[in-house]
């Protein structure tokens, strides 16, 4: 009888940040990659996947310089798989072309070290998966995918093997880890093994795990050969390994254990094979595992903040150097940029640092190196546009405004912010510009210096320009304020009273879970919410609303100031609250039809309908919650229809009458056990971790859109944002270049510049940014289930395009 091979994977699950901060895992990570380079030595057939991680290998090449070139050699002669990824991303909480950076990162890393990069998209701990996964897969190069979490009850009666279909119609082979990746690590000797008890070592290995190696071959139906993991979280490298397995190989007639570090070694054998079953959608049911479903709300302070880094690097900063790079032929920021702000956030990307189910040590720590990501990324936008004002001759002008639109497309705007002047109000008007002072206040010592808060409009600014306006020569105008009633209180309910009215409330739940998931309680919380208008009034053409609401619960209260701007049909919604809450969970009803559909990695799609929750408790390890995620739209179809965009609120649930966004939620534990929607044991730990940073006892800054747009044209208008540079020399950490003497600009050559516009409304730009080869990159899609012909210019010449359904292209542009 020919005995049934098992394609065994020995890995090391590498989580960069946990239950310990960075800096332990650092330590570990540098032994283990030490041990791993001995053991190469000795043995140069020795195989390991490094968790699919290229930062790995790139830290430890930092921290050992002077060892980097044999280490390399020795990495190149090795069959050790490195990469694709970066860093083992989390999906839920990112935009898509975050994790496309990933896979280029990741494996720009591994190829300039002369190492071929592993061509599988292996994820073994990522909690869940977006439908448009496998169209990034195929185009980054990936072949296959492997992963533990995710398949539904119908999916994962054929678990082992699959191919999973992409919304785009594409596919990928797949395996799953229904064991999770760790299974066998928990009976392998990683340590202790002697001459003297591989024997019986090996005989234990063979009878612990004969019955899930026969079940695993049940399971898949096809074939005679099947894929399982050898590792665990923080594994060293499995030196023995090949001495173990040939013994156990001797000692029954079962199963021939093949060590492999090639996935292609197992999907070759099934790739033509039409017997593979095929699945769709997404993949977020928790059956094999737990999917932490609402992790996504989970540490809001974390979410958000690298929520902005994302858009101010995808759609503030590298667009604007485009415009930038044609006019100063001395700027050069692109190793800087990729060292100090691109490896750092994908590396933040790994699934537990963005999930914030860390401890408060760990999150703190991932906080600051947040804020050290956008310091550096505002510092560029800030150094561009205050040398643009400089070199218009306003080097020692003390108020001027530059307004810049960075977007391939024509945009007007209506926006309130904080400036700082020695005048004391500013009220002006010019072509396309008017900026009204809504209060000012003196925080200078011996002098006036002036905070102002102002609203700044602009219309019809051109695509790819910048206007620059001195102060103190434009003519000081009132603007015609009127007070007006768009803005409407009924009862609990907050209303827009424009043609297509828009209702909303805040709501409020007690939250009985912890860093990785929401769990309810049995009882509904009562709680009354009060709503005060405090002001509102048309300046110009731009409606502005101030509301005060007071949510009281028996036991805590919560006041939150809602900010309401309504310019050309959309309204801005600013809510800031200093929270008090702790154990909550605070949403927003958005009352509206109930056909839904949002954007995530670059499609949008439907809700997802698939309800699981009858018996849940008999197979799923927790509730599945009627949840979906969004990375910046939700859109509400139907009679009354209209768009919500979000930047950081990540989760919402469907309800009978429009959709509930959850703003944040507020925790007192890392993990619990026994919960309501989780039952059993606790996640990550078995003890009681207090986090007094979860509880979110500090301000927070929620930033939401309503409109009636085209919904594609709508999240670009959302996402490009224009960029208002204020130049003043009265105060220094607004905006620290304009205290420093910088050079004039080089000047390149004064010649016609084309830039690449794109169809805006039929394709939704997700990154426009310099070439490390010269010229453009544009990664465009067509979100939507149509096909899509529209024209895109370079160089000044027009060229049709065709996107198929949900497709997305790379497009290069010449400048």
């Amino acid at each position: 009888m020919e005995k049934r091979k098992i394609y065994l994977v020995p890995h090391t699950h590498w989580d960069r940040e946990w239950m310990f901060s960075e800096q332990t895992g650092n330590v570990l990570l540098n032994q283990m990659i030490n041990e791993l380079i001995l053991i190469i030595g000795e043995q140069k057939d020795f195989k390991m996947v490094l968790d699919g991680q290229a930062s790995l290998v790139d830290d430890y090449l930092k921290w050992n310089k002077d060892k980097k070139e044999k280490v390399v050699e020795v990495l190149k002669k090795s069959q050790v798989a490195l990469g694709p990824w970066y860093s083992q991303p989390d999906v839920f909480s990112s935009l898509g072309e975050t994790t496309i950076r990933n896979i280029e990162v990741g494996k720009k890393t591994i190829s300039d070290l002369g190492i071929k990069p592993m061509n599988t998209a292996y994820m073994p701990d990522t909690f869940g998966f977006n439908q448009n996964l496998p169209q990034i897969f195929v185009k980054n190069g990936l072949r296959n995918f492997v992963h533990w979490r995710g398949l539904n009850r119908k999916q994962i009666k054929d678990y082992p093997l699959y191919r999973w279909r992409g919304i785009d119609g594409t596919e990928v082979m797949a395996s799953n880890y229904k064991k999770g990746y760790y299974h066998l690590g928990m009976y392998y000797p990683y340590r202790g093994l002697t001459n003297e008890n591989i024997n019986e070592l090996a005989d234990k290995f063979i009878t612990k795990t004969k019955d899930t190696m026969n079940e695993w071959f049940d399971a898949q139906k096809i074939g005679n050969s099947i894929l399982f993991p050898l590792g665990g979280d923080q594994a060293p490298a499995e030196h023995e390994a090949k001495r173990f397995f040939e013994l156990i190989n001797s000692k029954q007639n079962d199963f021939e254990w093949v060590l492999t570090s090639d996935f292609n070694e197992f999907f070759d054998e099934y790739r033509q094979d039409e017997k593979v079953i095929i699945h769709k959608g997404d993949l977020k049911t928790p059956i094999a595992g737990r999917i932490h479903r609402t992790i996504s709300s989970a540490r809001y302070d974390i979410k958000s903040l690298f929520r902005r880094c994302e858009t101010n690097l995808y759609y503030k900063l590298e667009p604007l150097e485009i415009m930038y790079k044609n006019i100063d032929g001395s700027y050069n920021f692109e190793e800087y940029k990729l060292n100090t702000i691109i490896k750092p956030l994908l590396k933040l990307q790994a699934h537990d640092s963005l999930g914030g189910c860390n401890t408060d040590i760990t999150n703190e720590d991932i906080l600051s190196k947040l804020k050290q990501v956008d310091r550096r990324i505002t510092s560029l936008i800030d150094l561009i546009t205050y040398k643009l004002m400089q070199n218009e001759g306003l080097r020692d002008t003390r108020n001027a405004i530059n307004i810049i639109n960075q977007a391939p497309f024509v945009k007007s705007h209506s926006k309130i912010m904080v400036i700082y002047s020695n005048l004391d109000a500013i009220n002006v008007e010019n072509t396309g510009l008017s900026i009204h002072t809504i209060s000012s206040k003196n925080i200078g010592f011996t002098k006036g210096i002036f905070e102002l808060k102002v609203l700044i409009t602009t219309k019809e600014v051109e695509k790819f320009s910048y206007s620059i306006s001195e102060i103190n020569k434009m003519n000081e105008y009132k603007p015609l304020i009127i007070k007006t009633n768009l803005i409407m209180i009924q009862g609990e309910n907050i209303i827009i009273g424009d043609e297509n009215r828009k209702e909303f409330k805040l709501n409020l739940t007690q939250d009985c879970g912890d860093n990785y998931d929401y769990s309810p309680t049995n009882e509904e919380i009562k709680f009354k919410q009060t709503h005060e208008l405090v002001s509102q009034e048309l300046i110009g053409e731009t409606n502005v609303a101030v509301i005060n609401t007071k949510i009281v619960s028996e036991k805590d209260s919560n006041e939150f100031l809602m900010t309401i701007t309504t310019f050309n049909g959309k309204h801005d919604i600013e809510i800031e609250t200093v929270n008090k809450l702790i154990g909550y969970r605070v949403s927003i009803l958005f009352k509206g039809p109930n056909k839904i559909s949002k954007s995530q990695h670059l499609v949008i799609s439907k809700f997802n309908e698939l309800d699981e929750r009858d018996g849940w408790r008999e197979d799923m390890h927790e509730f599945p919650a009627m949840i979906d995620h969004n990375d910046g739209l939700i859109r509400m179809d139907g009679e009354g229809a209209y768009n919500i965009y979000t930047r950081g609120n990540n989760e919402f649930f469907k309800r009978e009458t429009g959709i509930e966004l959850i703003l944040y939620r507020t925790q007192e534990f890392v993990s619990r056990a026994n919960l309501k929607w989780r039952p059993n044991a606790a996640s990550g730990i078995s003890y009681a971790e207090n986090s007094d940073s979860s509880k979110l006892l500090k301000k927070l800054i929620f930033k939401i859109r309503l409109d009636e747009a085209e919904a594609i044209e709508g999240l670009n208008d959302w996402n490009f944002r224009p960029i208002i540079h204020f130049k003043n020399k009265v105060h220094l950490t607004a905006h620290v270049h304009n205290k420093f003497e910088i050079n004039d600009i080089i000047w390149n050559s004064k010649e016609q510049l084309y830039f690449p516009i794109v169809d805006n409304k039929k394709l939704y730009i997700s990154s426009i940014k310099l070439s490390r080869k010269g010229g453009v990159d544009m990664r465009l899609s067509n979100m939507l289930g149509e096909e899509v012909t529209t024209r895109v210019s370079n160089n000044g010449i027009e060229k049709e395009v065709v996107f198929k359904p949900y497709e997305y292209k790379n497009i290069k542009a010449v400048i």
